[in-house]
């Protein structure tokens, strides 16, 4: 069986997802996320079936083959961006005493998200660097529960003796999914870990790395929306490689580069409920005369700056901000605080209780989420005729892998 774990929406799909069904062994699931919520992307995992719903092996057959592609679990923010950026609006806002009741509460739960975000995966087994990126302990429990439930869907398979071939993007927070999903099939059947290839996803230690060299990292196969001369034309590419490689030469052209994709995108941009809904997040939080500054000369506001806090052995850490990331509108600020709460709901445990509902109404967060569909569906999926299907053609190593492993 193959087991793939990618970092990228791209073309992820779970391939497989056997539920638990009521038997008496112990499981770890993820808790459970209200789909409307609306939190896009970020939405936590959860099984969609019962176990007993799957379609059994007719009489006389038996699984010999699965493959299972999932992208890694759920995680933090990917850097210091949009939270230092509030943060920096946030103080001004209340240095000119432009606070509602409900906006005094924020600087506190921004600290709190930059806080939990920069310790991340602090002294958790399996995580190899913390800080931001990392999944969060629901990311974690996903990937347990994944090999909980392929365990009891296909218990023939997995105790014969072909073997659990595991690959990654090599990217961090890749590698560590398929390290706890790993983890958690040796726990619940030890004698699997002699069946998983290669060896440098058996141990939770990260000074076991998986490796193009081991097998363990394909970029071709698992990060082909991001292949770069430096990284990926090291060693001689094969014929497959190579187009995969244009392949995705010719996707990141087409995002930074596409008339008609951006064409599309600014279609999306101005959307005239933008305003009305930026008005609905922020009035509660901000004063309006404050709002209306937003934009205006000296009230433009970035991830400028840098924020230390204390980790649990007392050390003084500090995150610095690129500055790359600004809110010029009230727009843009109402936009920001979606990405926060957007984020929160897989990081329940690191936010400690603290709830970025209270400053996302539903029907905002169903405008952003749809919003954000409508542009990663022309940037990353099917998008339109006119992309001559540069968006899957960089796939096509991995569609084409379960066919070669399901003739072998």
């Amino acid at each position: 069986m193959n087991i793939l774990f990618k970092t990228t929406v791209l073309a992820a799909s779970l391939l497989l997802a056997a539920c638990n069904n009521n038997d008496d062994q112990e499981t770890q699931t993820a808790p459970s996320t209200n789909p409307s919520k609306y939190y896009q992307t970020k939405t936590p995992y959860q099984p969609q079936q019962e176990l007993k719903s799957y379609e059994q092996a007719p009489t006389g057959f038996q699984p010999v083959f699965t493959e299972l592609v999932a992208r890694h679990g759920s995680r933090g923010l990917s850097s210091l961006k949009y939270d230092l950026a509030l943060y920096n609006l946030w103080k001004q806002a209340k240095a000119e005493n432009a606070l509602t009741p409900l906006g005094e509460q924020l600087g506190a739960d921004l600290e709190a998200m930059m806080k939990a975000n920069i310790l991340l995966g602090y002294g958790v087994e399996g995580i190899r660097q913390y800080g931001y990126g990392n999944e969060t302990m629901t990311g974690i429990l996903e990937h347990h529960g994944i090999a909980d439930r392929l365990l009891q869907r296909l218990p023939t398979l997995l105790n014969a003796q072909a073997p659990i071939l595991v690959q990654s993007s090599g990217v961090d927070r890749a590698v560590d999914s398929a390290k706890f999903f790993t983890a958690e099939l040796i726990k619940q059947q030890p004698q699997l870990k002699d069946k998983i290839v290669p060896l440098s996803y058996t141990n939770l230690s990260s000074e076991s790395v998986p490796s193009i060299e081991d097998g363990g990292v394909d970029r071709f196969k698992l990060y082909f929306h991001s292949l770069n001369a430096d990284e990926d034309l090291a060693q001689p590419l094969s014929v497959s490689q190579q187009k995969i490689y244009d392949a995705s030469q010719a996707y990141q052209d087409f995002e930074e580069n596409n008339k008609d994709l951006a064409q599309k995108l600014d279609e999306l941009s101005k959307n005239t409920q933008a305003e009305k809904t930026a008005q609905m997040v922020l009035s509660p939080i901000f004063k309006a005369d404050f709002i209306k500054k937003l934009g205006t000369t000296g009230y433009s506001f970035s991830n400028n700056g840098s924020f230390t806090v204390t980790s649990p052995k007392g050390e003084q850490i500090t995150e610095k901000g690129k500055g790359k990331n600004t809110i010029a509108s009230a727009v843009d600020a109402a936009a920001y605080i979606y990405e926060l709460y957007s984020i929160s709901g897989g990081m329940k445990d690191e936010l400690k209780g603290i709830d970025f509902d209270k400053y996302m109404p539903l029907e905002a967060a169903k405008f952003y989420a749809e919003f954000n569909d409508a542009n990663d569906f022309y940037e990353k999926g099917p998008s339109f005729t006119e992309s001559n299907k540069v968006t899957s053609e960089i796939a096509q190593g991995l569609k084409q892998d379960l066919f070669q492993q399901v003739d072998a």
